[in-house]
């Protein structure tokens, strides 16, 4: 597929389908903002894993505010929320000892945004 055929693509999604089901791009990221904000504030700027997952699950949920009868938004919703729980309630052990190490062969955090967390070693 080339590159003009998926923009041609996007672009009757963004103004079509996706806009109908979803509302004005400007309110619902808007709404998203507000929500992901409080989050990143409640974890201190410093979100985890299950942190992501509550993330996307609000995001699922402003875009059920607009189309409360879009199944796969709620599908999408509950995943994330079930995934969330896994990671945050799975392991006992994990619950005192922080997240995870994941192996990682090289950094994908930009080093304007300072220290990788302990634990990564990059992706």
């Amino acid at each position: 597929m080339r590159s003009q055929e998926i923009l041609e693509r996007a672009i009757k999604l963004v103004c079509g389908r996706r806009q109908q089901d979803y509302g004005e791009p400007e309110i619902n990221f808007a709404n998203i903002a507000d929500g992901w904000n409080i989050i990143i504030k409640n974890a201190d700027g410093k979100i985890s894993p299950s942190d992501v997952c509550v993330m996307m699950a609000w995001l699922k949920s402003c875009r059920l505010m607009n189309t409360p009868n879009h199944a796969d938004s709620w599908q999408d919703a509950a995943g994330y929320i079930a995934l969330g729980a896994q990671m945050a309630l799975g392991d006992s052990e994990r619950l005192h000892t922080g997240p995870p190490a994941v192996s990682r062969t090289s950094p994908v955090v930009p080093s304007d945004l300072g220290p990788v967390r302990q634990g990564f070693e990059g992706g």
